[in-house]
């Protein structure tokens, strides 16, 4: 039952609030009335201080007006402006960012000791001042960044080896100052980016051939100088592997001798604990190896055999779980077991998943080496669906080879063997459930890639199966004019 304000079975007053929206037209009222609790729940949202409470609600219309009725739920809820007030910083002052935390840019424009903030809803701009100490450094030396790996832009502005710190919780600054040791660059050689990679905004000033890094830990910088020395650019660490091969286990290819396979309790595990164990064991070596080297370790190379049969049984999900997931770059390639071995053997021929363990990698391989900020270049020519198909099966072609460079090394990944071509269809024959697999030769690609590189780089291929191509003067050959320039 619905009924006027004044004619409510309620006589507890209405506490007052801010007119929320109106509805043209009861034809439509229910967008609408949507619409504008949207808007309502809009300013009191994005970590704003300001909130309110309700149990119940009933939304009525009433002379094409929306009314919302409360007796028992609402709290006081302060106006919220959606005009931006007039105050305002200078522009040197003035910044947009995640403030609040949401996905939505806000604005900061600080004066002294206030930070006139303007949070934005989607549909409106919602203004409060959050107040900070009124300490900055030179408008060239302040920077807005997510310096404390919250998710939330925060503001750093330095002054000598202070740095002063506004931290946002999403409602207000939290403020601190940072110590560094106070050496800069010229403002137009100091950037404020994640240099480490770990989530968090660093500050990084340039002077001659070092460059000053003040690394956030989060909560203070750790400074070091990093210095554009040829042996700053050819010293570091790396892992270079194969072979995980998800779910190979201890018989998979007669008995293996070796510390795991050797404890007879294990040999009564099934082949996916196997496989499992075995390569946490790998990852955990891996993982000491990166303690032990800090920014000194550059990542994991793994050439080929990643899975047995593709994703059956899961073992491409195990591999993503085990070596994805590691706190460092990890460039994967191909092997046979991964699809030469399985084309037209795996899955039910004539049916829709005909082909999945081979097109499965494929698929694999060819997205990330597409997306990954890690690859500077790729031979995948085609990754797309077929029209209206269902699913996210995608055509591919190319040879999946990729390259990244390191300091003055070029890395290419060639995956199963330079040579290796091999054409194939997931699914059935024709239609929108059949995706054709195109594994091209990367001789045009791998040419004209190398070709870019400079005479100061070292270049290093990796694949999987050498033999295939030094046991075969055909293939020997057919590599050489690769690399020809």
């Amino acid at each position: 039952m619905c009924a006027d304000a004044q004619n409510s079975s309620s006589n507890a007053p209405v506490p007052a609030f801010e007119t929320v929206g109106f509805v043209d037209t009861q034809a439509n009222a229910l967008t609408q009335a949507h619409a504008a609790l949207a808007d309502f729940k809009a300013l009191s949202l994005n970590g704003h201080r300001h909130t309110f409470a309700c149990e119940t609600k009933m939304i009525c219309f009433k002379r094409a007006r929306l009314l919302v009725l409360s007796s028992l739920f609402f709290s006081t809820v302060p106006a919220l402006s959606q005009t931006p007030p007039v105050a305002w910083g200078s522009p040197q002052y003035t910044w947009t960012g995640n403030f609040a935390g949401s996905t939505r840019a806000d604005i900061v424009s600080a004066a002294g000791g206030n930070a006139h903030v303007r949070i934005s809803s989607g549909r409106g701009l919602l203004s409060d001042t959050w107040t900070v100490p009124a300490t900055w450094g030179g408008s060239d030396y302040t920077w807005v960044g997510d310096f404390n790996g919250d998710g939330k832009t925060d503001i750093a502005s330095a002054s000598g080896g202070s740095v002063y710190m506004k931290l946002s919780t999403g409602a207000s600054f939290t403020s601190a100052t940072w110590t560094v040791p106070g050496t800069w660059g010229a403002s137009g050689y100091t950037w404020a980016k994640d240099f480490d990679d770990d989530g968090k905004t660093d500050i990084a000033s340039a002077i001659g051939s070092s460059t000053d890094m003040n690394l956030s830990t989060g909560s203070s910088f750790t400074s070091s100088a990093w210095g554009s020395s040829a042996l700053a650019d050819t010293s570091f660490s790396m892992v270079f592997m194969s072979d995980p091969q998800f779910n190979w286990s201890c018989q998979s290819e007669g008995n293996i001798s070796n510390d795991y396979c050797g404890v007879p309790a294990n040999l009564e595990k099934d082949e996916a604990t196997h496989a499992m164990e075995t390569n946490m064991n790998h990852a955990s070596a891996i993982r000491a190896i990166n303690d032990s080297m800090g920014s000194n370790f550059r990542g994991v190379v793994i050439n080929g055999d990643l899975t047995a049969f593709g994703n059956k049984d899961g073992e491409l999900d195990r591999f993503r779980d085990v070596y994805l997931s590691l706190d460092f770059p990890v460039w994967p390639g191909l092997g046979n077991h991964d699809y030469q071995n399985n084309v037209n053997d795996c899955g039910a021929h004539a049916w829709v998943n005909w082909n999945y363990c081979a097109a499965d990698m494929a698929q694999f391989l060819a997205e990330g080496a597409r997306s990954s900020d890690r690859i500077s270049n790729n031979d995948v020519t085609k990754y797309d669906k077929n029209f209206a198909q269902a699913g996210d099966q995608r055509n591919v072609s190319g040879s999946l080879a990729y390259s990244w460079d390191i300091g003055k090394f070029h890395f290419v990944q060639l995956n199963n063997y330079p040579t290796y071509t091999q054409s194939f269809t997931r699914g059935y024959a024709s239609g929108i459930s059949s995706w054709d697999i195109d594994i091209t030769s990367p001789a045009a690609w791998l040419n004209a890639d190398l070709g870019a590189v400079g005479a100061d780089r070292k270049i290093i291929l990796n694949w999987h199966k050498f033999g295939d191509v030094y046991g075969d003067s055909t293939a020997r050959a057919s590599l050489i004019a690769m690399l020809a320039p």
